[in-house]
Protein backbone atom coordinates (compact mmCIF):
# COMPACT_ATOMS: atom_id res chain seq x y z
CA UNK A 1 0.00 0.00 0.00
CA UNK A 2 2.88 2.76 0.56
CA UNK A 3 4.97 1.57 -2.38
CA UNK A 4 1.45 2.26 -4.54
CA UNK A 5 1.13 5.60 -2.85
CA UNK A 6 4.56 6.46 -3.80
CA UNK A 7 4.31 5.07 -7.05
CA UNK A 8 1.12 6.12 -8.17
CA UNK A 9 1.73 10.19 -9.40
CA UNK A 10 4.00 8.61 -11.35
CA UNK A 11 2.38 5.17 -13.06
CA UNK A 12 -1.51 4.37 -13.78
CA UNK A 13 -3.38 3.18 -10.89
CA UNK A 14 -3.08 -1.11 -11.89
CA UNK A 15 0.85 -0.61 -12.25
CA UNK A 16 1.49 1.23 -9.02
CA UNK A 17 -1.25 -1.31 -7.21
CA UNK A 18 -0.12 -4.24 -8.35
CA UNK A 19 3.57 -3.45 -8.30
CA UNK A 20 2.82 -2.36 -4.52
CA UNK A 21 1.40 -5.60 -3.71
CA UNK A 22 3.89 -7.44 -5.53
CA UNK A 23 6.82 -6.02 -3.44
CA UNK A 24 4.72 -6.50 -0.27
CA UNK A 25 4.12 -10.03 -0.96
CA UNK A 26 8.19 -11.17 -2.13
CA UNK A 27 8.94 -8.90 0.96
CA UNK A 28 6.89 -11.89 3.31
CA UNK A 29 7.80 -14.57 1.08
CA UNK A 30 11.41 -14.08 1.81
CA UNK A 31 10.52 -13.78 5.48
CA UNK A 32 9.08 -17.50 5.01
CA UNK A 33 12.39 -18.29 3.51
CA UNK A 34 14.34 -16.84 6.10
CA UNK A 35 12.14 -18.90 8.83
CA UNK A 36 12.50 -21.87 6.80
CA UNK A 37 16.03 -21.57 6.82
CA UNK A 38 16.49 -20.39 10.28
CA UNK A 39 15.40 -23.77 11.30
CA UNK A 40 16.85 -26.07 7.90
CA UNK A 41 19.71 -23.53 6.12
CA UNK A 42 19.18 -26.01 3.13
CA UNK A 43 15.67 -25.30 2.75
CA UNK A 44 14.73 -23.45 -0.70
CA UNK A 45 13.38 -20.49 -1.40
CA UNK A 46 11.75 -21.74 -4.74
CA UNK A 47 8.42 -22.12 -3.11
CA UNK A 48 7.45 -19.04 -1.83
CA UNK A 49 8.85 -16.56 -4.12
CA UNK A 50 6.73 -19.16 -6.49
CA UNK A 51 4.08 -19.08 -4.18
CA UNK A 52 4.32 -15.49 -4.05
CA UNK A 53 4.38 -15.06 -8.07
CA UNK A 54 1.21 -17.14 -8.28
CA UNK A 55 -0.55 -14.89 -6.36
CA UNK A 56 0.33 -11.31 -7.81
CA UNK A 57 -0.59 -13.27 -11.20
CA UNK A 58 -3.91 -13.96 -9.83
CA UNK A 59 -4.54 -10.32 -8.33
CA UNK A 60 -3.58 -9.03 -11.83
CA UNK A 61 -6.42 -11.09 -13.34
CA UNK A 62 -8.86 -9.63 -10.13
CA UNK A 63 -7.53 -6.16 -11.50
CA UNK A 64 -8.28 -6.56 -14.89
CA UNK A 65 -11.39 -8.04 -14.95
CA UNK A 66 -12.54 -5.03 -12.82
CA UNK A 67 -13.22 -6.97 -9.44
CA UNK A 68 -14.67 -4.70 -6.46
CA UNK A 69 -12.08 -3.30 -4.45
CA UNK A 70 -14.30 -5.85 -1.50
CA UNK A 71 -12.77 -8.59 -3.86
CA UNK A 72 -8.96 -7.49 -4.08
CA UNK A 73 -8.63 -6.47 -0.55
CA UNK A 74 -9.90 -9.76 1.09
CA UNK A 75 -7.81 -11.33 -1.59
CA UNK A 76 -4.83 -8.72 -0.47
CA UNK A 77 -5.63 -9.61 2.92
CA UNK A 78 -5.68 -13.52 3.18
CA UNK A 79 -2.32 -13.46 1.10
CA UNK A 80 -0.88 -11.31 3.62
CA UNK A 81 -2.13 -13.41 6.53
CA UNK A 82 -1.23 -16.89 5.11
CA UNK A 83 2.42 -15.62 4.78
CA UNK A 84 2.53 -14.85 8.15
CA UNK A 85 1.12 -17.40 9.11
CA UNK A 86 3.18 -19.67 7.11
CA UNK A 87 6.30 -18.17 8.61
CA UNK A 88 4.76 -18.30 12.48
CA UNK A 89 4.11 -22.11 11.61
CA UNK A 90 7.90 -22.56 10.64
CA UNK A 91 8.96 -20.72 13.89
CA UNK A 92 6.55 -22.72 16.24
CA UNK A 93 7.24 -25.98 14.80
CA UNK A 94 11.29 -25.65 15.00
CA UNK A 95 10.75 -26.58 19.17
CA UNK A 96 13.34 -24.50 21.58
CA UNK A 97 11.23 -21.77 22.28
CA UNK A 98 11.65 -22.13 25.82
CA UNK A 99 15.46 -21.85 25.02
CA UNK A 100 15.43 -18.52 22.71
CA UNK A 101 12.75 -16.75 23.80
CA UNK A 102 12.98 -13.93 21.08
CA UNK A 103 10.96 -16.54 19.11
CA UNK A 104 8.12 -15.56 20.63
CA UNK A 105 8.37 -12.25 19.80
CA UNK A 106 8.01 -12.86 16.05
CA UNK A 107 5.88 -16.16 16.51
CA UNK A 108 3.64 -13.42 18.49
CA UNK A 109 4.05 -10.52 15.19
CA UNK A 110 2.99 -13.45 12.87
CA UNK A 111 0.01 -14.30 14.82
CA UNK A 112 -1.67 -11.07 15.62
CA UNK A 113 -0.60 -9.96 11.76
CA UNK A 114 -2.58 -13.37 10.78
CA UNK A 115 -5.62 -12.49 13.24
CA UNK A 116 -6.07 -9.32 12.12
CA UNK A 117 -6.06 -10.11 8.23
CA UNK A 118 -8.74 -12.33 9.41
CA UNK A 119 -10.55 -9.85 10.83
CA UNK A 120 -10.05 -7.23 8.50
CA UNK A 121 -11.71 -9.82 5.85
CA UNK A 122 -14.92 -10.00 8.55
CA UNK A 123 -15.29 -6.22 8.62
CA UNK A 124 -15.41 -6.15 4.79
CA UNK A 125 -17.17 -9.09 4.07
CA UNK A 126 -19.93 -7.59 7.00
CA UNK A 127 -19.81 -3.80 5.80
CA UNK A 128 -22.66 -2.55 4.21
CA UNK A 129 -20.74 0.62 2.47
CA UNK A 130 -16.69 0.43 2.01
CA UNK A 131 -14.96 3.90 1.25
CA UNK A 132 -12.43 3.15 -0.95
CA UNK A 133 -10.56 6.12 -0.64
CA UNK A 134 -7.44 4.77 0.33
CA UNK A 135 -6.49 7.32 2.36
CA UNK A 136 -10.05 8.18 4.05
CA UNK A 137 -9.48 6.51 7.93
CA UNK A 138 -11.73 3.86 8.65
CA UNK A 139 -12.07 0.48 10.60
CA UNK A 140 -10.83 -2.47 8.24
CA UNK A 141 -7.88 0.09 7.43
CA UNK A 142 -6.34 0.54 10.70
CA UNK A 143 -7.05 -3.36 11.20
CA UNK A 144 -4.59 -3.85 8.33
CA UNK A 145 -2.22 -1.61 7.94
CA UNK A 146 -1.16 -1.16 12.00
CA UNK A 147 -0.22 -4.91 11.86
CA UNK A 148 1.35 -5.13 8.74
CA UNK A 149 3.57 -2.00 9.79
CA UNK A 150 4.50 -3.46 13.15
CA UNK A 151 5.36 -6.60 11.78
CA UNK A 152 7.58 -4.68 8.93
CA UNK A 153 9.59 -2.65 11.39
CA UNK A 154 9.77 -5.51 14.56
CA UNK A 155 10.20 -8.41 13.22
CA UNK A 156 13.17 -7.36 11.41
CA UNK A 157 14.67 -7.29 15.24
CA UNK A 158 12.99 -10.49 16.43
CA UNK A 159 15.15 -12.23 13.86
CA UNK A 160 18.27 -10.87 14.63
CA UNK A 161 17.40 -11.31 17.90
CA UNK A 162 16.43 -15.18 17.38
CA UNK A 163 20.30 -15.50 15.50
CA UNK A 164 22.16 -14.14 18.41
CA UNK A 165 20.23 -15.97 20.98
CA UNK A 166 21.25 -19.23 18.68
CA UNK A 167 24.24 -17.87 18.27
CA UNK A 168 24.99 -17.68 22.22
CA UNK A 169 23.46 -21.48 22.85
CA UNK A 170 26.06 -22.69 20.37
CA UNK A 171 28.96 -20.88 21.93
CA UNK A 172 27.96 -21.99 25.39
CA UNK A 173 27.23 -25.50 23.73
CA UNK A 174 30.72 -25.60 22.18
CA UNK A 175 32.20 -24.31 25.66
CA UNK A 176 30.98 -27.58 27.41
CA UNK A 177 32.38 -30.00 24.70
CA UNK A 178 36.04 -31.35 24.37
CA UNK A 179 37.03 -30.54 20.93
CA UNK A 180 38.81 -34.03 19.96
CA UNK A 181 36.66 -36.00 20.59
CA UNK A 182 32.92 -34.70 20.86
CA UNK A 183 32.35 -35.69 24.67
CA UNK A 184 31.80 -33.49 27.08
CA UNK A 185 34.49 -31.19 28.86
CA UNK A 186 35.32 -31.93 32.91
CA UNK A 187 33.08 -28.21 33.36
CA UNK A 188 30.13 -29.70 31.82
CA UNK A 189 30.54 -33.19 33.86
CA UNK A 190 30.80 -31.36 37.19
CA UNK A 191 27.42 -29.47 36.00
CA UNK A 192 25.58 -32.74 34.79
CA UNK A 193 26.70 -34.52 38.29
CA UNK A 194 24.70 -31.63 40.49
CA UNK A 195 21.75 -32.37 38.56
CA UNK A 196 22.19 -35.87 38.82
CA UNK A 197 22.66 -35.91 42.59
CA UNK A 198 19.84 -34.16 42.89
CA UNK A 199 17.25 -36.60 40.63
CA UNK A 200 19.18 -39.63 42.87
CA UNK A 201 17.89 -37.95 45.96
CA UNK A 202 14.47 -37.44 45.29
CA UNK A 203 14.19 -40.67 43.26
CA UNK A 204 16.08 -42.55 45.49
CA UNK A 205 17.86 -44.27 43.46
CA UNK A 206 21.79 -45.35 42.64
CA UNK A 207 24.06 -43.39 40.03
CA UNK A 208 27.34 -44.29 39.12
CA UNK A 209 31.07 -43.70 37.94
CA UNK A 210 33.34 -45.16 36.08
CA UNK A 211 36.68 -43.34 35.54
CA UNK A 212 38.42 -44.59 32.46
CA UNK A 213 42.12 -44.16 31.91
CA UNK A 214 44.50 -45.51 28.78
CA UNK A 215 46.65 -48.33 29.11
CA UNK A 216 50.69 -47.14 28.18
CA UNK A 217 49.57 -43.64 26.36
CA UNK A 218 52.99 -42.33 27.26
CA UNK A 219 54.34 -44.45 24.92
CA UNK A 220 52.32 -44.30 22.09
CA UNK A 221 52.86 -40.64 22.03
CA UNK A 222 56.93 -41.28 22.10
CA UNK A 223 56.73 -43.71 19.78
CA UNK A 224 54.06 -42.59 16.83
CA UNK A 225 54.10 -38.98 17.80
CA UNK A 226 51.43 -36.80 19.11
CA UNK A 227 49.06 -37.18 16.09
CA UNK A 228 48.49 -40.99 16.92
CA UNK A 229 48.11 -39.92 20.37
CA UNK A 230 45.23 -37.74 19.26
CA UNK A 231 43.99 -40.26 17.10
CA UNK A 232 43.93 -42.87 20.18
CA UNK A 233 42.44 -40.52 22.50
CA UNK A 234 39.24 -40.14 19.56
CA UNK A 235 38.49 -43.19 19.15
CA UNK A 236 38.26 -44.22 22.61
CA UNK A 237 35.75 -41.37 23.35
CA UNK A 238 34.03 -43.49 19.86
CA UNK A 239 33.88 -46.04 21.68
CA UNK A 240 32.55 -45.03 24.85
CA UNK A 241 29.52 -42.92 23.14
CA UNK A 242 28.65 -46.01 21.72
CA UNK A 243 28.86 -48.15 24.25
CA UNK A 244 26.83 -45.96 26.64
CA UNK A 245 23.34 -45.65 27.38
CA UNK A 246 21.12 -42.66 26.09
CA UNK A 247 20.87 -41.90 29.48
CA UNK A 248 24.42 -42.16 30.63
CA UNK A 249 27.27 -38.79 30.96
CA UNK A 250 30.55 -39.37 28.83
CA UNK A 251 32.71 -37.04 29.61
CA UNK A 252 37.04 -36.09 28.60
CA UNK A 253 38.24 -35.68 32.31
CA UNK A 254 41.55 -34.54 30.82
CA UNK A 255 44.63 -35.89 28.63
CA UNK A 256 43.21 -39.58 28.17
CA UNK A 257 41.49 -40.14 30.71
CA UNK A 258 37.48 -40.36 31.07
CA UNK A 259 34.12 -40.19 32.31
CA UNK A 260 31.08 -42.15 32.39
CA UNK A 261 28.50 -41.13 34.58
CA UNK A 262 25.64 -43.06 35.09
CA UNK A 263 22.16 -42.10 36.11
CA UNK A 264 20.06 -45.47 38.30
CA UNK A 265 22.79 -48.15 37.83
CA UNK A 266 24.17 -49.78 40.95
CA UNK A 267 27.45 -50.83 41.01
CA UNK A 268 26.87 -54.32 39.31
CA UNK A 269 25.58 -52.39 36.35
CA UNK A 270 28.33 -50.05 36.09
CA UNK A 271 30.62 -52.87 36.17
CA UNK A 272 28.94 -54.63 33.47
CA UNK A 273 28.84 -51.81 31.71
CA UNK A 274 32.37 -50.90 32.11
CA UNK A 275 33.76 -54.88 31.07
CA UNK A 276 31.39 -54.31 27.66
CA UNK A 277 33.50 -51.19 27.09
CA UNK A 278 37.02 -52.85 28.12
CA UNK A 279 36.18 -55.90 25.56
CA UNK A 280 34.95 -53.24 22.67
CA UNK A 281 37.89 -51.39 22.95
CA UNK A 282 40.46 -54.01 23.14
CA UNK A 283 39.01 -55.98 20.23
CA UNK A 284 39.20 -53.15 17.95
CA UNK A 285 41.90 -51.40 16.10
CA UNK A 286 42.40 -47.84 15.29
CA UNK A 287 45.01 -46.07 12.30
CA UNK A 288 47.20 -44.32 13.97
CA UNK A 289 50.62 -42.64 12.96
CA UNK A 290 50.24 -44.53 9.51
CA UNK A 291 49.52 -48.10 11.89
CA UNK A 292 47.27 -50.14 13.32
CA UNK A 293 47.21 -50.12 16.93
CA UNK A 294 45.21 -52.06 19.48
CA UNK A 295 44.82 -49.98 22.69
CA UNK A 296 43.56 -51.37 25.86
CA UNK A 297 42.03 -48.87 28.90
CA UNK A 298 41.55 -49.77 32.44
CA UNK A 299 38.19 -49.04 34.50
CA UNK A 300 37.20 -48.04 37.88
CA UNK A 301 33.98 -48.56 39.31
CA UNK A 302 32.04 -46.75 42.05
CA UNK A 303 28.21 -46.20 42.88
CA UNK A 304 26.63 -43.96 45.15
CA UNK A 305 24.01 -46.12 47.54
CA UNK A 306 20.85 -44.17 47.96
CA UNK A 307 19.99 -45.58 51.28
CA UNK A 308 23.48 -44.05 51.84
CA UNK A 309 24.37 -40.43 50.07
CA UNK A 310 27.43 -39.50 49.51
CA UNK A 311 29.79 -36.20 48.33
CA UNK A 312 30.89 -36.29 44.60
CA UNK A 313 34.49 -35.77 45.66
CA UNK A 314 34.31 -39.02 47.68
CA UNK A 315 32.62 -41.18 44.88
CA UNK A 316 35.30 -40.13 42.54
CA UNK A 317 37.99 -40.81 44.84
CA UNK A 318 37.28 -44.42 45.28
CA UNK A 319 36.34 -44.69 41.52
CA UNK A 320 40.17 -43.54 40.96
CA UNK A 321 41.36 -45.62 43.48
CA UNK A 322 40.07 -48.65 41.87
CA UNK A 323 41.22 -47.69 38.40
CA UNK A 324 44.67 -47.54 39.90
CA UNK A 325 44.08 -51.19 41.07
CA UNK A 326 43.52 -51.74 37.80
CA UNK A 327 46.46 -50.78 36.34
CA UNK A 328 48.45 -52.06 39.33
CA UNK A 329 46.55 -55.69 38.76
CA UNK A 330 47.76 -56.08 35.34
CA UNK A 331 45.86 -53.30 32.97
CA UNK A 332 43.22 -53.76 30.82
CA UNK A 333 40.14 -54.62 33.52
CA UNK A 334 38.00 -53.79 35.49
CA UNK A 335 38.09 -52.88 39.04
CA UNK A 336 35.33 -51.80 41.47
CA UNK A 337 36.18 -49.18 44.49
Amino acid sequence: SFASLLLRPRLPAVVSVVAGNGLLWVALALHWVAYRRFRDPRASRKLPLAIAGGFLGVFSVLWWADAGYVTRTVFTSAVVGGFTAAGAWEIARDGGLREERSRLIVLGLGVLTSACMIARVAILLRAERVDERLLTPSLERSVGFFPAVLYAFAVGLGFLMMHRERSDARARALALVDPLTGCVNRRALEDRVRGELAHAARARSPVALIVVDLDRFKSINDTYGHAAGDAVIRHLGEVLRRGARASDTVARYGGEEFCVLMRDADADGAAALAERLRSALSSEQVAAGGVSLRVTASFGVAAIDPARPEAWESVFRRADAALYAAKQGGRDRVSRG
